[in-house]
């Protein structure tokens, strides 16, 4: 990386509100061992997760992670970076990097006790929810919307929510939460997540059902009827309406309009 380039990243990262470090161990051609550390500036608005090289440095091979905090510490100091918009910390799973008492991300949080492990995780997944409410939210606008398939839109979306709280019972985050997937190889979801995601998809669900209940039986056949009055049975109307309902369904000209029209 350029110094130019370099001090680009380092400035976009001073001046987000937000970032999230990403802890790597890697081995150059000399087998000697290298931590990379790279940033990741969290976008929802462009439902992205922008990741920037910071720095790499040589390891021993038994570096405890005192030691790897001393050079995340040596880098924060020189390039001025403020440990209080620091809101997240990951690991590849490097054992000097994993301890609960003693690890790097319990120290990370002697100097910002806000600081929360995964957090990049966490994010992801409410990218690709908001995502899919956002998508949801725009299907049901425009000039040819109608109670009909904003209706469909609604129900769409609270069965959806049911088939991505039945994936997650297996761990399975592929097909409904694309940019948490795409952090899996990195690191696999741990179990705590994939409960907090249940438990806020299973909220999710009662929220809308609360807000949007099921329809009652007249108005659902009103809706079938409105859908499509000329394949209706008179039978499924009711008595006051069936002789109107038969003076409807055969005119000609209505039946062409349909055809035509939109509801």
């Amino acid at each position: 990386m350029s110094a130019d380039i370099k001090r680009q990243v380092i400035e976009k990262i001073k001046s987000s509100s937000m970032f999230t470090i990403q802890l790597d161990e890697s081995t150059d051609v000399a087998s000697i061992s290298q931590l990379m550390v790279f940033a990741q500036r969290d976008n929802v608005h462009r439902e992205t997760i922008q990741e920037e090289f910071l720095f790499c440095s040589s390891l021993t091979e038994t570096t405890p992670a005192a030691d790897v905090m001393n050079l995340v510490c040596y880098f924060f100091s020189k390039e001025h970076l403020n440990w209080g918009k620091l809101i997240g910390v990951c690991s590849d799973g490097a054992p000097a990097l994993l301890g609960r008492h003693a690890g790097f991300a319990q120290l990370v949080k002697e100097k910002n006790p806000l600081v929360v492990e995964g957090f990049h995780q966490c994010f992801a997944y409410l990218v690709d929810i908001f995502g899919s409410i956002n998508a949801m939210n725009t299907n049901m606008h425009g000039r040819e919307r109608n109670v009909l398939n904003v209706t469909n839109s609604i129900n769409a979306f609270k069965y959806k929510l049911k088939l991505w709280v039945e994936r997650l019972a297996t761990g399975n985050v592929k097909v409904s939460f694309p940019v948490l997937n795409s952090l899996v190889d990195k690191e696999a979801p741990s179990a705590s997540l994939l409960t907090d995601i249940k438990h806020h998809s299973n909220s999710l669900i009662a929220k809308f059902e609360r807000y949007f209940p099921k329809l009652d039986s007249r108005t659902e056949q009103l809706m079938i009827l409105t859908r499509d009055p000329f394949r209706r049975n008179v039978h499924e109307i009711s008595e006051q309406f069936q002789e109107k309902f038969l003076e409807l369904t055969n005119n000609s000209a209505l039946k062409d309009d349909f055809k035509e029209l939109s509801i």
